[in-house]
């Protein structure tokens, strides 16, 4: 699976020889792609949203397009559902993949987060307006420990 930024599609890539299989209608804007357990997400920063899209070949239906806030820029599966940081809204939210909707509050991630990813029982949140990295608790919602500060 992959999605081009020029494109609204999320396209199936044939393994073996990387030729175009499929294509699966998404959302403005394209940046990202995470695979879950049952499902394949799209993160969609034109139209403020997220795209579930079944991987068998079912496609993309309207109730699997989530709104969830200011320029979703990335992607992170759990064994539940999907991570989201939005660039312009400063947090984090979670997509609870049972219910198809977002679920709990967000995570104040300020000032910019744009990119993140979920290791070692943590979530890591990375922010390109101070260039900085803050792990939170999945569960909980809250920090742990001090940002790290990003070295060239």
């Amino acid at each position: 699976m992959a999605v081009s930024p020029g494109r609204v599609e999320l396209v199936r890539l044939d393994p073996a020889t990387g030729d175009e299989q499929a294509t699966e209608p998404v959302g403005e804007e394209p940046t990202d792609v995470a695979i879950g357990s049952d499902d394949v997400w799209v993160a969609n920063a034109g139209s403020d949203n997220v795209s579930r899209v079944d991987p068998s070949g079912g496609g993309a239906r309207e109730a699997d397009t989530i709104a969830v806030g200011g320029h979703p820029s990335a992607l992170a599966a759990a064994e539940n559902g999907v991570w989201v940081p939005n660039r312009d809204d400063q947090n984090v939210m979670f997509i609870d993949a049972q219910l198809s909707r977002l679920s709990g509050r967000p995570i104040d991630a300020r000032p910019r987060p744009n990119d993140l990813v979920l290791g070692a029982g943590l979530l890591w949140v990375a922010d390109n307006g101070n260039s900085e990295g803050t792990s939170f608790d999945p569960a909980t919602r809250e920090p742990e420990g001090d940002a790290v500060a990003a070295r060239a």
